[in-house]
């Protein structure tokens, strides 16, 4: 049984290249990932072989996460977003003093 990746077909390879962390990334996103998982995705991929489906992996996972940020630039939330609201509305505070 086979994956596809990039629109090919891949035969399922044991180890790191398959780890469950390469997987959750390969489904979820990068941002999906702890620090700590960030940590052993990078290692994973490094131990990965053959070199062809390692950069595969990684131009899969990345095109995936500049879709997903396309998406959510389009609306104002999250950690970055509250963030900046606060300092607008510090700044507009100061501004009316």
């Amino acid at each position: 049984m086979g994956c596809t990746l990039g629109g090919q077909v891949v035969e399922k390879t044991k180890g790191s290249c398959s780890s469950e962390v390469v997987m959750k990334a390969r489904t979820e996103g990068l941002r999906s990932l702890s620090f700590s998982e960030q940590i052993q995705y990078t290692l994973d991929l490094r131990k990965c072989e053959p070199k062809e489906l390692k950069k595969a992996i990684e131009k899969e996972v990345n095109e995936k996460q500049l879709d997903s940020d396309a998406k959510e630039s389009g609306s104002f939330i999250g950690k970055t977003s509250s963030f900046a609201y606060c300092v607008m509305a510090l700044l507009l505070y100061w501004a009316l003093i």
